[in-house]
């Protein structure tokens, strides 16, 4: 295909909003974070550009039957951050939620790291 046919093909689809997009994924995205986000037009947590809205956020609203009141947050309890079982979300406040990443982070430092022939970190 050459360089014309390809600009063609990205101004066709450039014009083409949702599902009659040929990049359309059902309205549900991964970020390189590990979260995932859902659209959701109109939701009041939703980004600017796209309507889309933390999966775990969701989640959790649903089982709520509201939306989150400001300073709530959502924790992963096992750190899989895709991992948006309600039973592996738990619903803490911002200051708390803080806190549980800072004692990971101390824990996690406390670990000795073990190099691997080649030098590496291992696990």
């Amino acid at each position: 295909m050459s360089l014309k046919q390809k600009l063609h093909l990205q101004k066709l689809n450039a014009n083409q909003k949702g599902s009659d997009n040929r990049n359309w994924r059902g309205g549900i995205s991964e970020t390189t974070y590990g979260y995932v986000y859902a659209r959701c037009p109109g939701h009041p947590r939703a980004t600017k550009q796209g309507h889309y809205v933390m999966e775990h956020i969701l989640t959790m609203e649903k089982h709520l039957g509201r939306y989150l009141a400001q300073g709530e947050e959502i924790h992963h309890k096992n750190g899989i951050k895709n991992d948006n079982r309600i039973e592996n979300l738990e619903l803490t406040e911002t200051s708390e939620h803080r806190s549980f990443h800072m004692k990971e982070k101390h824990i996690n430092n406390k670990i000795p790291q073990v190099r691997d022939n080649l030098g590496r970190f291992t696990k």
